[in-house]
């Protein structure tokens, strides 16, 4: 048997946020407008100057792009021969991304540049859309131990003079033209001003800057023996780590909350990467198990957050342990996504625990861990699980995502766009990681 120890401690604040939709006439069909006129996305063509369809861009389709700027790497703390891998931006995590987008018809269009793209620790050359270097050009910024968006995103506690900031690299280095058309997004170190490991990210709701910081998360590659893992569970881990966090962090560029329309997190049946119930650990197989992610919140965090007792709580895990989730972030098959809405309330005054998550196929949830999910109950089943009861809500995301540059491209719309600089922390820290047993 095997046995590991993963330990999330999440807080949340979240500041403030609008949807780009298009109905074609005398249908249903849904469509994205991304801003950019078709007569821009055709063959020989260009759009202040960049060539959107040698790009990828197509007319009829969505085009989302996102200039990365990719800080240097930093060592891994336990080893000086090795780069930290948490800050070696994985091809394989931007392929995961992008085809989420595509499975709803948004092209979504990354620009690494010329380096600091990886397949574990070696890092990829090569040029064009497949490989995400469009520019051809090196984006890649200097290494800096703590790095937030702004001086103003420092939190009141640190020392503001051990950071970089996100807005003064952009001015530097981001060319002019692409403020028309692109994102941009720092993949860096820490929100610490130690330089330790930290919150995974911090981005603007419904602006266009993100920044993912997953620097000193424990994600050494070259240390998977060591755990008990094989090389591969410790490369997917990685992947699914950057994958889950990009799209999570651009999320709220599009205008997503934790909640998604709301700032309530940790709701169960909102089946979306923005909850923090999904984001690292993945969206659950429904009608498999669907409540191994709530099983392993509710009760296995809670029993170290009161006892602190690592031994006990490792006990506890081998009913909950997420390398046995189906689907897990050890695996190739982990699975994120934003919500499609499709799930039904969850009135907390009067459960039925058979209905599990409220969507087709569910299966049974035992809501209040008493060994039965059959049960009617009264119980509150997002934090602080405290005797406030209210109905919890899914949200479909998909058809309500807030496309920055379709307002700041539209006549007289600029000043919608403009208005977004709201930003959302997350508070979550690093995994602690603890090696498997085998029987």
């Amino acid at each position: 048997m095997r046995k590991a120890v993963f330990i999330f401690f999440i807080v949340l604040i979240i500041v403030g946020y609008n949807s780009c939709e298009l109905f074609i006439e005398d249908s249903d069909t849904f469509v994205y407008d991304d801003g950019i006129p078709d007569e821009y996305e055709q063959e020989g063509t260009s759009y202040y100057g960049m060539p959107l369809y040698d790009w990828g861009a197509r007319a009829g389709f969505a085009d989302l792009f996102v200039h990365i700027a990719p800080m240097e790497p930093g060592l891994d703390p336990n080893s000086s021969d090795y780069y930290d891998a948490g800050m070696l931006l994985q091809k394989s995590a931007l392929d995961k991304v992008v085809a989420a987008f595509a499975e709803e018809g948004i092209a979504l269009h990354f620009d690494v540049g010329s380096r600091g793209l990886y397949d574990g620790y070696t890092e990829i050359t090569g040029r064009g859309v497949s490989q995400y270097n469009l520019s051809d050009e090196d984006h890649r910024v200097d290494y800096n131990p703590a790095i937030t968006l702004s001086s103003n995103t420092v939190p009141s506690e640190m020392d503001a003079t051990k950071f970089v900031f996100v807005d003064e690299l952009k001015a530097a280095s981001f060319p002019s033209e692409r403020y028309q058309i692109f994102y941009f997004m720092v993949f860096g170190s820490s929100q610490e001003d130690s330089g330790d490991g930290g919150s995974s990210g911090i981005a603007y709701l419904g602006g266009r800057d993100f920044l993912i910081t997953l620097a000193k998360w424990g994600l050494n590659l070259w240390q998977y023996d060591d755990y008990g893992f094989t090389l591969d569970e410790f490369k997917n881990r990685v992947i699914n780590y950057q994958a889950s966090t990009i799209m999570h962090e651009f999320g709220h560029n599009l205008g997503l909350s934790h909640g998604g329309n709301e700032s309530l997190n940790y709701k169960p049946n909102y089946y979306s990467i923005m909850n923090y119930l999904y984001q690292i650990q993945g969206l659950p197989r429904i009608g498999s198990n669907e409540g191994d992610r709530y099983y392993y919140e509710r009760y296995s965090l809670e029993v170290f957050y009161e006892s602190g007792d690592e031994e006990k709580w490792s006990d506890l895990l081998i009913s909950t342990n997420p390398y046995y989730f189906n689907d897990s972030f050890f695996s190739s098959t982990f699975r994120m996504d934003y919500s499609h809405g499709n799930g039904g309330d969850l009135n907390e005054n009067l459960l039925y625990e058979r209905n599990g998550l409220m969507q087709d196929s569910s299966s049974s949830i035992d809501w209040n861990g008493n060994g039965s999910s059959s049960d009617l109950i009264s119980t509150n089943i997002n934090p602080s699980y405290d005797s406030n009861l209210s109905t919890l809500s899914d949200y479909n995301d998909w058809d309500n995502l807030y496309f920055y540059y379709y307002y700041l491209n539209k006549s007289g719309s600029r000043s919608i766009a403009e208005s977004n600089q709201e930003y959302v922390v997350e508070y979550d820290k690093p995994a602690v990681l603890l090696p498997l047993q085998r029987e």
